[in-house]
């Protein structure tokens, strides 16, 4: 069975300093995008600070994002977003 999709984690696995990527990381995951299979990346990070991961890679991929509370897609459309109601804020406030 082909593999279709790859998800991998950022802090001390594809994010090396400052949220670059290796040259022989970015071109392996190049190849396997170029070779239909999706790659994703899963973090407990913000997507802001995910996104410069992203803009290292040089192709856009999906990111889950905040532990995955929050799901972007390649194009930065939001997939999923789950957010607090009140009164869960209500009960970590207190």
């Amino acid at each position: 069975m082909p593999i279709k999709m790859i998800a991998l984690d950022l802090d001390g696995t594809l994010a090396i300093e400052n949220n670059q990527v290796l040259p022989a990381t970015r071109d392996a995951l190049i190849a396997l995008h170029q070779s239909g299979v999706e790659v994703v990346i899963a973090t407990g990070r913000r997507y802001r600070t995910t996104r410069y991961v992203i803009d290292n890679l040089g192709f856009d991929v999906y990111a889950v994002c905040n532990g995955g509370a929050l799901v972007k897609k390649p194009d930065t459309g939001t997939l999923h977003e789950a957010n607090f109601s009140t009164p869960q804020l209500n009960n970590i406030v207190e």
